[in-house]
């Protein structure tokens, strides 16, 4: 039960969001200094309250009032106070699945990857629905396949001056991502 709430890690001048579904993972970080002489604190939040606060917050600036207290939190925003119970549970250490140390960026066009990943999606066996990622000094390749032996690969030219990467990714994930969760621009 606690996957499905969002976890608010806040230490001293930080602030930490995650949330997952099993699959994905999410991760939003930010500096606060008034979170300067906080100790840490963990908590989660219930779904329904991180969307109604989303959907609240999405296109302002305006300073958020976050109090925890032992088993519940109230945000206010303007004249708006929202009180809820906090849930129960422990989250898992996230951290574990994050990267760590120096990190190759590669940089591709948006649209190219897109429509590449789209024309491989056609082939993907339904089952697994997976492409493979060859990332290599200045190209993209996407492989995938289905059960019926069919492959196809598409490249494309990016920005990446790394060692060669091979990995996989799970086609949908991916396109859902570069189009964005509910009409929400994404940065890739």
């Amino acid at each position: 039960y606690f996957l499905r709430g969002v976890l608010v890690v806040i230490e001293a001048g930080h602030l930490r969001l995650v949330a997952t579904n099993g699959s994905r993972l999410a991760l939003a970080e930010a500096t606060v200094e008034s979170l300067n002489d906080f100790k840490r604190q963990e908590v989660i939040l219930p779904r329904k309250m991180a969307m109604q606060l989303q959907t609240m917050l999405r296109d302002t600036d305006e300073p958020v009032e976050l109090r925890l207290a032992a088993k519940q939190v109230k945000v206010r925003w303007n004249s708006i106070e929202i009180v809820s119970k906090l849930v129960e549970g422990r989250f898992p250490d996230f951290m574990r699945v994050i990267a760590q140390g120096p990190v190759d960026v590669m940089t591709v066009n948006r649209g190219d990857l897109q429509r590449s990943l789209q024309r491989a999606q056609i082939l993907a066996s339904e089952k697994y629905n997976c492409v493979r990622l060859t990332m290599s000094p200045h190209t993209l390749a996407l492989t995938s396949n289905n059960a019926e032996c069919e492959e196809v690969t598409d490249e494309i030219g990016v920005v990446y001056g790394g060692e060669d990467v091979n990995t996989g990714f799970n086609i949908s994930f991916l396109i859902m991502h570069l189009t964005g969760l509910r009409g929400m621009p994404r940065r890739v």
